[in-house]
């Protein structure tokens, strides 16, 4: 088959129901990535603002009236207002769209906390014991700590650890 073997989009949120009742489409599993509500918007809003910032001067003046924000990998999702709540709101609704439209499956998902799956390589490699097939512990803890770099993940509050 010439499919993926593991897709990462935060927007499958948006059209999981349609990819469920495509029967051509195998699902073995489904990882759901889970942070604390407020760091999940803070993150993105910090996104968002930090690309607009890389705008040359005359396109963050013209941005001042509008209420659109540039477009960035990682930053607003479905909203424009870096407002307190917007993100959070949305952000709230899409993850409860994909509980939804996987409770309509028998495909088995997984919840992994982020950034706590950045610190622990048990703690992740049990969570994805399901697709590992007959990788080990240890050689999963050397790429683990060769390719995972904690320091990338800020936190926003106490909870998000």
């Amino acid at each position: 088959s010439q499919s993926p073997y593991i897709i990462k989009d935060p927007a499958f949120c948006q059209y999981a129901d349609e990819i469920f009742r495509n029967e051509s489409i195998e699902i073995e599993h489904i990882f759901i990535p889970i942070r604390e509500l407020y760091a999940a918007a803070e993150s993105r809003r910090r996104v968002t603002l930090a690309a607009r910032n890389r705008l040359p001067r005359y396109k963050r003046l013209m941005k001042k009236f509008t209420s659109s924000y540039p477009k960035a990998s990682g930053g607003l999702w479905g909203v424009s207002s870096t407002r307190a709540g917007v993100q959070e709101s949305y952000l709230s609704n899409m993850l409860y769209e994909l509980m939804l439209a996987t409770s309509k499956t028998n495909v088995p998902i997984t919840l992994i906390n982020y950034p706590y799956c950045l610190e622990d390589s048990q703690y992740l490699f049990n969570k994805l014991t399901p697709i590992l097939k007959d990788i080990d512990y240890q050689t999963f803890r050397l790429s683990f700590e060769e390719i995972t770099n904690p320091k990338i993940s800020h936190s926003f509050e106490k909870k998000d650890r």
